[in-house]
């Protein structure tokens, strides 16, 4: 169903980021959306200042972290934060979650569009519990 975002039409970039970088820096969204440009030292790691626990954890930027990172930053707007409106405003998480959800039924038409299987998902529990059990090794038998 996440695939599903990337697929369907229209998503605000604002969405495809937030969420691309919660699942690949494994944070949860509060801490991406405060996440600033200066919080990237020598191009190579991520400082994220977690809410709930005020650690500051560093996240290497490489692969798939570094092709979002790169499809982020010459968007052409000046902003502090990473994740913003199109024109600089930082984006609380808060203020995310209403586009999150018209979102979410885009995804979901889509996949009925396309006769495609859809799980209903929170960005806030969902993904980070998808993060985990997407790390945790896989049973070959």
């Amino acid at each position: 169903s996440m695939k599903h975002f990337h697929r369907s039409n229209n998503l605000p970039r604002n969405t495809c980021n937030a969420m691309d970088l919660a699942f690949l820096t494994e944070q949860r969204p509060a801490d991406v959306f405060k996440a600033q440009w200066s919080d990237i030292k020598d191009g190579a790691l991520a400082s994220f200042a977690q809410n709930k626990t005020h650690q500051v954890v560093g996240v290497l930027i490489s692969g798939k972290l570094e092709k979002i990172v790169r499809r982020i930053k010459p968007r052409g707007i000046i902003s502090k934060t990473i994740i913003c409106e199109e024109r600089g405003q930082a984006i609380t998480y808060d203020k995310f979650k209403a586009g999150f959800r018209n979102t979410r039924l885009k995804a979901k038409a889509y996949a009925d569009e396309n006769r495609l299987d859809f799980e209903w998902f929170q960005f806030k529990n969902d993904l980070r519990a998808k993060v985990v059990s997407d790390s945790e090794p896989q049973d070959n038998a």
